[in-house]
């Protein structure tokens, strides 16, 4: 059995770029306050499929073969807390672009494909996540995210079929394949 789910991987120089924005944000948080995502782990979930057995990963990459989509132009923006400051359980940055479409596309094309994926699309990049928010922390020591932002255009010329493999604390994860766009 795998944990699977449809990804894509961003490109190498926004990944670093990413990294310097956690580190100049990491001192800005009490210490074990949050895990933050390795920079190798950065990504955008398009779908989470859940548990596959190994013989049907075969036929889940012919499906994902079949998507039809093209390649698109995205940016990035600002941070925020998600669901807000005081309760965040994460810390992403607002993506644009046709993710939705690409999303939907995918799923079109898993119809007859048992999925997992049950929560309300909206594209981003998870920089760090909590354990259970910050309500031990008194609210004037949460920094605000007004003064980080992300400015960066790239293309998606790609997603991959990726397995999440428990590791030391923080998941690790492998691309199984890439379907490249038209």
């Amino acid at each position: 059995m795998k944990r699977v789910f449809i990804a894509v991987n961003l490109p190498g120089d926004l990944k670093k770029e990413l990294t310097e924005i956690k580190k100049r944000l990491s001192v800005e948080f009490p210490s074990g306050s949050l895990r933050w995502v390795t920079e190798e782990n950065l990504h955008v979930t398009l779908v989470y499929i859940g548990t596959v057995k190994e013989e049907r990963i075969s036929e889940l990459s012919t499906l994902l073969e079949k998507v039809d989509s093209k390649k698109f132009k995205a940016s990035t923006g600002g941070l925020q807390y998600v669901p807000d400051r005081r309760s965040a359980k994460l810390i992403w940055v607002d993506l644009e672009g046709s993710f939705g479409k690409l999303r939907n596309e995918i799923i079109s094309s898993l119809e007859n494909f048992s999925i997992s994926d049950d929560f309300e699309f909206k594209p981003h990049i998870t920089l760090a996540r909590t354990k259970s928010g910050f309500k031990r922390i008194d609210i004037d020591e949460i920094p605000l995210l007004d003064d980080f932002w992300v400015d960066f255009t790239f293309s998606v010329e790609s997603f991959d079929l990726m397995e999440s493999r428990p590791g030391r604390g923080v998941p690790d994860y492998k691309k199984i394949k890439r379907i490249n766009l038209t």
